[in-house]
């Protein structure tokens, strides 16, 4: 197997004037979501995206190799899009690779990973609106051979729970949200029932036989997930990136009982990455 080692992020554009505006303590709260936004676009533009505006709220970003729908007035998608094409947060050729991506939010992760060489991505999202933009991002790029999405969350059990939804911020909906800030960051004022899924019960659901590598993103449930994780379906995964949305804990120790080596690990506050790998997976 192949494992593809994630390239560590460049330092931010410190010269971009509306990354600066949203990094001054002096812009007003309420603006520095629109000043993200119009930074991640000119960065985008920069790498080749052409955008589309799609009345009344959406906008297809485009380019050679793919093309994605992204909600223009809400959340992160633009910043999402930045990281992945732009940054390479979780490395650059899926050459072959199986791809488990938990927390698909519009499809765009899912998009990456197949457009860069992936040979099937298995993509969760529990937000019905998300869930419904992704599918439509996937046959828009006829790549429904490929990527999987499926509606559900990856969680410690499976069945059905409550999902808390932030109107203004739909990428940071969660089971167990960590923060409830009311001006730039998510303000939860609805719930939806949504279907969870454990890892060990969708790799039987899936027949997968191997995960060269798992992504996760999913806001604060992935503590429970790799707590309940068994090790005859950790020996299957080859390499994961998670962000943490509570601080470490105990993640390494878990990872490490189960077969796997740290190799990175970055913070800010409670929130972080982590990326684990093993050296040998069956």
């Amino acid at each position: 197997m192949t494992v593809s080692e994630a390239p560590r992020s460049p330092a931010p554009d410190w010269t971009d004037p509306w990354y600066g505006a949203v990094l001054d303590r002096s812009t007003p709260l309420r603006w520095r979501p629109w000043l993200s936004r119009l930074s991640h676009l000119r960065r985008l533009r920069q790498a080749g995206f052409r955008f589309q505006f799609v009345p009344p709220a959406y906008v297809w970003a485009r380019r050679s190799d793919v093309q994605v729908k992204c909600r223009a007035l809400q959340g992160f998608d633009f910043g999402h899009l930045f990281e992945l094409f732009c940054r390479h947060t979780y490395g650059t050729r899926f050459d072959g690779q199986v791809v488990v991506d938990v927390g698909i939010s519009n499809g765009d992760s899912s998009l990456y990973f197949a457009v860069s060489g992936a040979q099937r991505v298995i993509g969760l999202e529990p937000f019905p609106d998300s869930f419904r933009l992704a599918v439509e991002n996937v046959k828009a790029n006829a790549l429904e051979g490929v990527v999987h999405p499926i509606h559900a969350a990856l969680a410690g059990s499976s069945g059905r729970a409550s999902l808390r939804v932030s109107s203004r911020h739909p990428n940071a909906n969660a089971l167990q949200p960590t923060d409830t800030r009311s001006e730039a960051g998510p303000d939860f004022d609805d719930t939806v029932e949504i279907p969870t899924v454990t890892l060990d019960d969708l790799v039987a659901q899936e027949s997968l036989e191997r995960i060269d590598f798992l992504k996760l993103d999913c806001e604060g449930a992935e503590y429970e997930i790799l707590a309940g994780l068994t090790p005859a379906v950790a020996a299957r995964i080859g390499r994961i990136r998670l962000e943490f949305h509570r601080g470490l804990q105990d993640l390494p120790a878990v990872l490490q009982r189960l077969g796997f080596r740290i190799v990175h690990v970055s913070s800010s506050g409670p929130y972080g990455l982590l990326e684990a790998t093993r050296s040998a997976p069956v």
